[in-house]
């Protein structure tokens, strides 16, 4: 059974480094939704306790759970790239211009922002929607309707923008370096701190206080997952997933989670220590996913000819925490889970880890319970994880 990280903690025991790490199946387990259409989709979005998802041809879906989805009427025929739910509305944007406010997703009513050019996300924070796109276009409102074009001051694609930290930060870009680039602004007026990275950043999001950024290296050699704090200076995390690219990012329940597009299986990765490690799911099939949205307790993500996959619900997953450093009594972990569940918990050596060795198979009587490794001091270090049958 392959499995992904929900927590992540460090613990230096005497002279040795012991690392643990969560895992659970919840993130293992993505489920195929009947979108009931077949154009792509390109954004998502949760809120009041609704999913939407926008697409081609001004295309809007609407669902409550993430498995029954409806078709919304959107006035429009422009494709609707990006989507975000902020100010007590959703917010879409397209091409050319193209901007759907909706308080509810159901009804959307069309508004002229002037914009001759393609917008490709959206995002929300401090009172303000700010929208990007083609030739480094920032469109900024306070209501969602009245837009006002602004300079990125780079000439570049932007692909992707999120608030955090007092901060917007987009990702893109620029085609004359071939180079990512990464912009920042505190107001969305004014945008500066353009950084070089890599050949592409195609997604960010913001969660637990840090920023994620993913995308690829030069001419597909390997992924890009950076991180930051502030959305200025960032640290490297890729995994070095060979010819592969990170296509969107989201977050929720604590957890990032990256969409992996590489020649051959698609795949899923995970962290819940922001971003400081990761693992990877690989896909049955070879979905083509472009953006995630986490509600109502799984993520959801959408892509390519109307493809809709849903996660298990992550609210059940078990994790694992430090519950004694103590040499004498073994290294103790602090198991939490489901009361009654059965749940086995593996150790490796290192990560990503080639072999998993099973500890023991335990039944969670209570909602928590204590597991004892007594060999733990016989190795430099140790990686655990905990598994449903």
């Amino acid at each position: 059974m392959k499995t992904n990280p929900f927590h992540f903690a460090r613990g230096i025991l005497s002279s040795w480094l012991c690392v643990i790490a969560a895992y659970g199946g919840p993130l293992d387990n993505w489920t195929a939704r009947d979108s009931g259409v077949s154009v792509n989709l390109w954004g998502i979005a949760y809120g009041k306790n609704t999913f939407v998802a926008t697409g081609d041809q001004g295309t809007i879906l609407t669902s409550n759970d993430g498995v029954t989805w409806s078709k919304r009427n959107s006035g429009v025929t422009a494709g609707m790239s990006g989507v975000i739910f902020g100010g007590d509305q959703f917010v879409a944007c397209g091409a050319p211009g193209t901007f759907l406010t909706s308080t509810n997703g159901l009804v959307w009513t069309s508004q002229n922002s002037g914009i001759p050019d393609s917008l490709s996300a959206i995002a929300f924070g401090n009172g303000q929607y700010v929208a990007v796109g083609s030739s480094g276009l920032v469109v900024t409102s306070e209501n969602g309707r009245e837009w006002a074009a602004r300079s990125s001051a780079v000439n570049g694609n932007l692909l992707s923008v999120a608030y955090g930290s007092n901060t917007f930060v987009a990702v893109g870009f620029r085609a004359a370096r071939d180079a990512g680039l990464i912009v920042a602004s505190a107001d969305g007026v004014v945008w500066q701190n353009e950084t070089p990275w890599g050949k592409s950043l195609s997604g960010i999001s913001f969660g637990g206080g840090t920023f994620v950024a993913g995308g690829t290296f030069f001419s597909l050699i390997h992924d890009m997952i950076l991180v930051s704090t502030y959305g200025t200076t960032w640290t490297d995390r890729s995994q070095g997933i060979m010819t592969s690219a990170i296509n969107t990012v989201g977050f929720g329940n604590g957890i990032f989670v990256a969409v992996v597009h590489r020649l051959g299986p698609e795949g899923i990765l995970y962290s819940s220590d922001n971003g400081a490690s990761w693992a990877r799911h690989d896909l049955s099939e070879g979905y083509a996913l472009s953006a995630i949205a986490f509600g109502n307790s799984s993520f959801v993500a959408v892509g390519s000819g109307g493809t809709i996959l849903q996660s298990g619900n992550v609210s059940s997953a078990p994790s694992l925490a430090i519950a004694s450093t103590s040499l004498t009594g073994g290294f103790q972990l602090k198991l939490t889970g489901e009361a009654g569940a059965v749940y086995r918990v593996e150790a490796s050596t290192n990560l990503p880890a080639a072999e998993w060795v099973d500890l023991g198979s335990v039944t969670n009587n209570q909602t928590s319970m204590t597991f004892s490794d007594s060999a733990a001091s016989n190795f430099v270090q140790r990686y655990y994880r905990v598994v449903s049958p």
